[in-house]
């Protein structure tokens, strides 16, 4: 009897009534940040002369705003249903106290035993159930789970994320690019799509965000992500690897070399030409640089031939 009270204390000790006014708190914050972000869109949205890329930035900001809300409700779910199990916890040890000051009682008066076990047992039941409920994770939506960062036996802390859920119906690709690639990509920049495994079906689609390396960690995302613009023809399922090719510039009706063509000595470029039974080095100053082909600003003229390496 006196370890079933010393248990109770020590569960009443521990009331959840902080944690819930704490994401309580974050939920109202979040709110607010979100109907800020909402109003900022609002506006941009009603000035036409805005940029797109201005407008796309209050876009992300106003959908950072909603999954900040999203998991600040999802928080504050929590810290209620773990109020709600805390009062359940203790509604099963004051019944174990309950019992135990009962289970004296019998021993003192010659209880019968049959009776001491079916309350162990309904006692044990409740206790599993108990165990299964705040064992459960409910997602903040419907969707698919993209990734899992725990294991069976594994511990994680509360509040840590553990799985990634995601909409299949609005999927994204996603790159990374070094650093001289990205120097020249924007938001909005045009770009195709293509799975490595069925080449020769081009994907229309968009840049949509660029890589995000500073602030909080949990903030950070080192990838470029691709806006896909037409995909009702197209079936796509995560993970699918894909080839991306973002239109960064273009040049019509100029002379061009494929990359392999120019050679490199000492940061110098240039190209080797026959004329006639000889062959020279020419200076060339390159232009839009692409995979297959690079303009020649200078140094070449049309007829000339060249020579390959």
């Amino acid at each position: 009897l006196e370890e079933a009270n010393l248990r109770l204390s020590s569960v009443q000790a521990q009331a959840p009534a902080p944690s819930v006014t704490i994401a309580r708190v974050n939920l109202d914050r979040a709110t607010a940040a979100l109907n800020s972000a909402q109003e900022e869109y609002d506006e941009a949205a009603d000035r036409p002369w805005e940029p797109a890329a201005v407008l796309e930035a209050y876009d992300q900001a106003l959908q950072q705003a909603q999954w900040n809300y999203e998991t600040a409700q999802a928080q504050y779910n929590l810290a209620v249903q773990s109020s709600h199990t805390y009062s359940y916890d203790v509604a099963l040890l004051e019944q174990e106290v309950a019992r135990a000051e009962l289970e004296l009682l019998w021993l003192e008066e010659g209880a019968a035993q049959q009776l001491q076990d079916v309350q162990s047992a309904q006692l044990a039941v409740s206790r599993l159930q108990a165990q299964i409920g705040r064992a459960r994770l409910v997602a903040p939506f419907d969707g698919q789970v993209i990734s899992l960062a725990t294991q069976p036996g594994s511990q994680v802390r509360a509040f840590q994320p553990v799985a990634v859920v995601g909409d299949p119906a609005e999927l994204e690709v996603t790159a990374q690019l070094d650093e001289k690639q990205i120097r020249d990509v924007v938001v909005g920049m045009p770009a195709t799509v293509e799975r490595a495994n069925a080449p020769g079906q081009p994907i229309p689609a968009e840049v949509r965000q660029l890589p995000r390396i500073s602030g909080p960690v949990e903030d950070q995302d080192p990838a470029i992500h691709i806006r896909l613009l037409e995909t009702e023809d197209t079936t796509l399922n995560v993970d699918d690897v894909m080839r991306v090719t973002i239109l960064v510039k273009e040049a019509h009706d100029v002379l061009w070399l494929p990359p392999q063509a120019i050679r490199t000595f000492e940061g110098r470029r240039y190209v080797v030409v026959r004329d006639g039974a000889r062959q020279r080095s020419v200076d060339v100053t390159i232009g839009v640089e692409g995979e297959e082909r690079v303009e020649i600003q200078a140094g070449l003229e049309e007829g000339q031939v060249v020579v390959s390496p």
